[in-house]
């Protein structure tokens, strides 16, 4: 059962280091890969939730203090829950500057596009000569 416990604990640090690594990259980073930490954060996630599993199929409900230690758990899952709303919200923050910075880029072609339409380069200007 210890080791259950352990690798429990293991899993549960691991992707709250994961999370934390990835809500720096979007403080940090202009273009964080986004897919790329999504399948870190899934294999992570999958990793503790088997953890969880196999430590709740184990679980003996006549072991004394177990509300004690369910508390424990149920905090720092919590607390997992809540960085990964956090992340959420990062994401959605960075999904929304660049839909801005798409939109900002598409306007300024588009002004280059009509400067460049009204300025004809020399060498297609016709010169007539009469004579």
């Amino acid at each position: 059962m210890i080791q259950v416990l352990q690798q429990l604990e293991q899993s549960i640090e691991t992707y709250q280091k994961v999370q934390a690594k990835h809500l720096n990259a979007l403080d940090t980073e202009a273009m964080p890969d986004l897919s790329r930490q999504n399948f870190e954060r899934s294999l992570a996630f999958s990793d503790m939730k088997n953890n969880l599993d196999l430590f709740l199929n184990r679980l003996n409900p006549a072991e004394p203090g177990l509300k004690e230690f369910a508390a424990i758990y149920r905090d720092r899952l919590a607390q997992v829950m809540d960085h990964d709303q956090a992340l959420k919200n990062k994401i959605i923050e960075h999904r929304d500057r660049l839909k801005q910075t798409m939109a900002k880029v598409n306007r300024e072609k588009t002004a280059v596009q009509g400067y460049s339409k009204s300025v004809r380069p020399e060498s297609s200007r016709s010169v007539r000569i009469s004579g």
